[in-house]
């Protein structure tokens, strides 16, 4: 009976094996994306704390700090950096901060 037919075409088996290898693969894709996905979130949060850090090092640097010509020390202890931008009066500047500052939240320190 079967002389007449070609036998060109895939059988089911072969079928079912390569649905199996695509959806292996389309799972390791997936998971591949969600890493790659929370690798982005999490640079681009280490990017932001490290601008951030640099333009407050930048504010710091800005302030007045040194040594006058009679040798006496020249040191900006007014100046309000605790938020984003620095004023002129009303802050701490760079007075030296309580010994527990690490430990709780002292107004004025960042």
């Amino acid at each position: 009976m079967s002389e007449g037919r070609s036998q060109s075409g895939f059988t089911l088996l072969e079928i079912a094996i390569a649905l199996g290898l695509l959806a292996g693969v389309l799972v390791a894709l997936a998971q591949v994306i969600l890493y790659a996905g929370l690798t982005t979130v999490a640079a681009r949060r280490v990017a932001v704390a490290s601008v951030a850090a640099s333009e407050k090092l930048e504010q710091l640097r800005g302030l007045a700090w040194g040594v006058d010509e009679a040798g006496g020390q020249v040191q900006d202890l007014q100046s309000d950096v605790s938020g984003a931008f620095v004023t002129e009066s009303g802050g701490i500047g760079l007075s030296l901060s309580p010994g527990d500052s690490l430990g709780r939240d002292v107004p004025g320190f960042v």
